[in-house]
Protein backbone atom coordinates (compact mmCIF):
# COMPACT_ATOMS: atom_id res chain seq x y z
CA UNK A 1 0.00 0.00 0.00
CA UNK A 2 1.30 3.58 -0.60
CA UNK A 3 1.28 5.14 2.55
CA UNK A 4 1.75 9.13 2.42
CA UNK A 5 2.87 11.12 5.30
CA UNK A 6 0.66 14.66 5.79
CA UNK A 7 1.98 17.93 6.53
CA UNK A 8 0.10 19.02 9.85
CA UNK A 9 2.12 22.02 10.69
CA UNK A 10 0.11 25.03 11.70
CA UNK A 11 0.63 28.51 9.61
CA UNK A 12 -0.12 31.79 10.80
CA UNK A 13 -3.30 33.46 8.83
CA UNK A 14 -3.89 37.50 8.01
CA UNK A 15 -7.22 38.46 7.46
CA UNK A 16 -7.04 41.02 4.41
CA UNK A 17 -9.40 43.92 6.11
CA UNK A 18 -7.37 43.42 9.41
CA UNK A 19 -4.72 44.84 7.48
CA UNK A 20 -6.10 48.72 6.90
CA UNK A 21 -4.72 48.92 3.40
CA UNK A 22 -5.01 52.17 1.41
CA UNK A 23 -4.45 50.71 -1.76
CA UNK A 24 -5.46 47.18 -3.12
CA UNK A 25 -4.97 46.37 -6.86
CA UNK A 26 -5.80 43.01 -7.10
CA UNK A 27 -6.24 39.88 -5.04
CA UNK A 28 -4.94 36.10 -6.58
CA UNK A 29 -6.31 33.32 -4.71
CA UNK A 30 -4.25 29.65 -6.51
CA UNK A 31 -6.50 27.53 -4.11
CA UNK A 32 -10.14 26.93 -4.51
CA UNK A 33 -11.17 25.77 -1.21
CA UNK A 34 -9.48 29.31 -0.39
CA UNK A 35 -11.77 31.76 -2.04
CA UNK A 36 -14.70 32.07 -0.70
CA UNK A 37 -12.71 32.06 3.01
CA UNK A 38 -10.86 35.00 1.70
CA UNK A 39 -13.80 37.14 -0.02
CA UNK A 40 -15.26 36.73 3.05
CA UNK A 41 -11.99 38.11 5.37
CA UNK A 42 -11.54 41.02 2.61
CA UNK A 43 -15.52 42.33 2.21
CA UNK A 44 -14.44 45.94 3.45
CA UNK A 45 -11.25 45.91 1.41
CA UNK A 46 -12.90 44.55 -1.62
CA UNK A 47 -16.28 47.28 -1.02
CA UNK A 48 -13.67 50.62 -0.17
CA UNK A 49 -10.54 49.52 -3.07
CA UNK A 50 -12.93 47.58 -6.09
CA UNK A 51 -9.47 45.49 -6.84
CA UNK A 52 -9.55 42.98 -9.81
CA UNK A 53 -10.13 39.42 -8.68
CA UNK A 54 -8.53 36.45 -9.77
CA UNK A 55 -10.26 33.44 -7.87
CA UNK A 56 -9.25 29.63 -8.30
CA UNK A 57 -12.65 27.76 -8.25
CA UNK A 58 -14.37 24.23 -8.35
CA UNK A 59 -17.67 23.31 -9.45
CA UNK A 60 -19.29 24.02 -6.00
CA UNK A 61 -18.41 27.32 -5.42
CA UNK A 62 -18.44 28.60 -9.21
CA UNK A 63 -21.90 30.50 -8.96
CA UNK A 64 -21.99 31.56 -5.58
CA UNK A 65 -18.81 33.00 -5.95
CA UNK A 66 -20.30 34.46 -9.02
CA UNK A 67 -23.29 36.24 -7.43
CA UNK A 68 -21.46 37.40 -4.27
CA UNK A 69 -19.76 39.40 -6.89
CA UNK A 70 -22.10 40.40 -9.16
CA UNK A 71 -23.60 42.21 -6.09
CA UNK A 72 -20.87 43.76 -5.82
CA UNK A 73 -20.86 45.61 -8.58
CA UNK A 74 -18.35 43.24 -10.60
CA UNK A 75 -17.76 42.15 -14.40
CA UNK A 76 -17.34 38.41 -13.96
CA UNK A 77 -15.60 36.12 -16.43
CA UNK A 78 -15.51 32.20 -16.65
CA UNK A 79 -11.07 31.57 -17.20
CA UNK A 80 -10.28 27.46 -18.46
CA UNK A 81 -6.59 26.99 -18.65
CA UNK A 82 -5.38 23.21 -19.78
CA UNK A 83 -3.09 21.73 -17.07
CA UNK A 84 -0.96 20.22 -20.10
CA UNK A 85 0.27 22.39 -22.68
CA UNK A 86 2.51 21.49 -25.58
CA UNK A 87 4.48 24.41 -25.08
CA UNK A 88 5.31 23.42 -21.44
CA UNK A 89 8.41 24.51 -20.09
CA UNK A 90 10.17 21.04 -19.71
CA UNK A 91 9.41 19.93 -23.34
CA UNK A 92 7.25 17.01 -22.58
CA UNK A 93 5.00 16.18 -25.09
CA UNK A 94 3.92 12.84 -23.07
CA UNK A 95 0.06 14.42 -21.63
CA UNK A 96 -0.48 12.29 -18.31
CA UNK A 97 -3.22 15.04 -17.05
CA UNK A 98 -5.70 14.32 -20.08
CA UNK A 99 -8.46 16.69 -20.57
CA UNK A 100 -8.22 18.11 -16.56
CA UNK A 101 -8.13 22.28 -16.43
CA UNK A 102 -7.71 24.88 -13.65
CA UNK A 103 -10.79 26.78 -13.64
CA UNK A 104 -11.21 30.41 -12.11
CA UNK A 105 -12.87 33.54 -12.40
CA UNK A 106 -11.72 36.75 -13.08
CA UNK A 107 -13.50 39.93 -11.54
CA UNK A 108 -13.48 43.13 -12.80
CA UNK A 109 -14.90 46.32 -10.80
CA UNK A 110 -17.77 47.72 -13.54
CA UNK A 111 -16.30 50.94 -13.28
CA UNK A 112 -13.11 49.36 -14.74
CA UNK A 113 -12.24 49.31 -18.32
CA UNK A 114 -10.16 46.11 -19.95
CA UNK A 115 -7.11 47.15 -21.13
CA UNK A 116 -6.07 43.38 -22.19
CA UNK A 117 -6.83 40.69 -24.64
CA UNK A 118 -9.32 38.32 -22.83
CA UNK A 119 -8.91 35.31 -24.73
CA UNK A 120 -10.47 32.13 -24.09
CA UNK A 121 -12.74 33.75 -21.11
CA UNK A 122 -16.45 33.56 -21.35
CA UNK A 123 -18.37 36.32 -19.42
CA UNK A 124 -20.70 35.23 -16.64
CA UNK A 125 -24.28 36.88 -16.41
CA UNK A 126 -26.23 34.77 -14.43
Amino acid sequence: SDRREVDTREADVAVVDDLDLDRIDWIKTNDPCDATSILDGASESIRRCHPCLLLAVDDNDEHLLSARLANLGYRRWRVSSPLFRDTNFYRRTTNVLGERVARAVLAMPGEASLSFACDGCAEMTD
